[in-house]
């Protein structure tokens, strides 16, 4: 195969898509190494750099030995899952659609009806790639069998048992239990977080360690964890609100500022929550403003999220996944929301 490409190198150059293919059909250090001094070689001959063009029926010569190198493989449904993703991966970043539309065939055939071993496939793929497959490929099969994965996989995420024994793990002693919780928690996204924001809670006894870890959790959640939080705040139960306080603090986005004026100001508040909303103010590098101000910020945006509102045409379908706090049973949970939706849901929360 060292040969093969070689001549192809000399005589064609080599670029940037071709170079990915290479490296996504490399199996051997031998093979990287070579593709490593081929680059540098036609780079200092000042070779032509040329942009492969593929499509579904017409592989170029790298796609095709990527799909050539897999057949001789001789994968079946009897293959592992595991070698039989890979596969379908493979070829799908080459582009060899049909090649990857038959190994995801093989897959759900070795998957059958066993929903874990479906979710075990939503999570090694990924969902980022899943939704590539059944945004491109064209049979219904295939993008039934990715959606169906994705799904499984977020359903088990979800699980309360799964993520009860997730959390409690945080404190474990073990290096790899604490990591594998981690991990855990990351792929539940926004789903953990009703959880998470309960252990900071004064009166949790959660330790040092599992606080520090579930900041990192918060750090990492980012977006998927903002509105929840801000949510969380127009909630009758205003004793989750220093948590959900100190959930904004570790995340430190400043944005969430605006949504601290009415509990750090309004005289009707606990003294707790007072005191938490004007402590995440100032770790945010805001100061308290004075009442007539909050108002006037307050108005301001508000006015721009009707605005906005009113511009948009009313018959819009566009919509997205959002997490949400359910103020009713506590727990995050996921809509499906257009954008005018979205911003009357952000509105509500202003006001």
């Amino acid at each position: 195969m060292e040969h093969d490409l070689s001549i192809r190198i000399a005589c064609e150059g080599i670029d940037m898509h071709t170079i990915q293919k290479l490296f996504v059909a490399s199996t051997s250090w031998s093979m990287l190494c070579f593709l490593g001094s081929a680059v540098m070689t036609s780079c200092l001959c000042g070779e032509r750099l040329a942009h492969a063009q593929t499509s579904v029926d017409s592989l170029d010569s790298i796609s095709q030995l990527v799909v050539d190198s897999l057949i001789s493989s001789r994968f079946t449904k009897d293959s592992s899952a595991a070698q039989l993703l890979d596969a379908a991966i493979k070829t799908f970043d080459v582009d060899a659609f049909n090649e990857s539309i038959r190994y995801l065939a093989l897959l759900k055939e070795s998957v059958g009806s066993d929903v874990e071993k479906l979710a075990d496939v939503g999570d090694a793929a990924g969902e980022t790639v899943l939704a590539r497959m059944n945004r491109i490929l064209v049979d219904a099969d295939a993008k039934s069998f990715v959606r169906s994965a994705t799904k499984a996989a977020q359903q088990r995420r979800r699980r309360p048992e799964r993520l009860s024994q997730a959390l409690a793990d945080l404190d474990s002693d073990d290096l790899s239990t604490r990591r594998q919780a981690v991990s855990l928690l990351l792929l539940a996204r926004g789903d953990a977080l009703g959880d998470l924001v309960k252990l900071l809670d004064p009166d949790s006894m959660a330790s040092s360690r599992k606080r520090l870890l579930i900041q990192r959790l918060l750090e990492q959640l980012g977006s998927d964890a903002t509105a929840p939080l801000i949510a969380m705040l127009s909630a009758n139960d205003k004793t989750l609100w220093p948590s959900a306080m100190a959930a904004i603090q570790m995340i430190g986005d400043s944005s969430m500022a605006i949504h601290l004026f009415a509990p750090a100001l309004a005289d009707n508040m606990p003294a707790p929550v007072t005191q938490a909303a004007q402590e995440t103010l100032a770790s945010l590098g805001q100061q308290v403003p004075s009442t007539l101000m909050a108002i006037q910020i307050l108005a301001n945006r508000l006015n721009i999220l009707l605005e906005n509102s009113g511009s948009t045409n009313s018959g819009t379908t566009d919509a997205s996944l959002r997490i949400v706090w359910d103020n009713v049973n506590r727990v995050t949970v996921r809509k499906q929301l257009t954008s005018e939706q979205s911003r009357a849901l952000d509105a509500t929360h202003v006001s």
